[in-house]
């Protein structure tokens, strides 16, 4: 088991609120897009300027706020819209739109190492800094995020060490490396698979 590495409270930086925002792009609700298209805009009105637009099943994260979705910081950049405001319509009943993004119901633990090991990168990008944790209980390392991947040590409890979130359930270790010294990709479950 892991935890965030906590201090006491105090005004928040710039790189506080960047891991922010990150956390909560990988650990925030997913709404995906019902329609063909989607438009994002620019703020939330249907007048206000297009943005750019979201395919069918597209994923993206944010803050609902009425009848609109504005997208994160992580959503915002994958759409390269990184410094602009983008909102999406969730419905357009009022208008005879109907439902326009639902919100995704996923199990953490039916989510594939794949999209597990892309939301790490997504927040490496997004962040350039590791978050640092505490290892709170004897943690097993596994060379991909789930379970059942080979085992690739060990991490005693009090160990503090940097990762990249990954989902609520993985974060990817930063420069860990084996005996033999090359650099492997290596996982820690948040809390104890047993």
């Amino acid at each position: 088991w892991v935890a965030g590495h906590t201090t006491e409270p105090a005004p928040a930086t710039e790189d506080q609120e960047e891991a922010s925002i990150a956390q909560r792009s990988v650990f925030s609700p997913c709404y995906r897009v019902i329609p063909r298209k989607a438009l994002v805009r620019t703020a939330p009105s249907t007048t206000a300027s297009v943005a750019g637009y979201l395919e069918r099943d597209a994923e993206v994260s944010g803050t609902v706020q009425g009848a609109w979705l504005c997208l994160d910081k992580l959503s915002r950049s994958r759409m390269q819209l990184a410094g602009a405001p983008a909102w999406v319509l969730l419905h357009g009943c009022t208008m005879g739109l109907g439902q326009i993004m639902c919100l995704q119901q996923r199990p953490v633990s039916l989510v594939s190492p794949a999209t597990i090991e892309a939301a790490s990168q997504d927040v490496q990008a997004l962040l350039g800094t590791p978050l640092e944790y505490t290892v709170v209980r004897l943690a097993d390392c596994y060379s991909q995020p789930f379970v059942n991947a080979e085992q690739c040590g060990q991490l005693d409890e009090g160990v503090a060490f940097s990762a990249y979130p990954g989902n609520a359930a993985w974060v990817r270790l930063v420069g860990h490396s084996t005996q033999e010294g090359p650099l492997i990709p290596c996982w820690v479950p948040r809390r104890s698979s047993t």
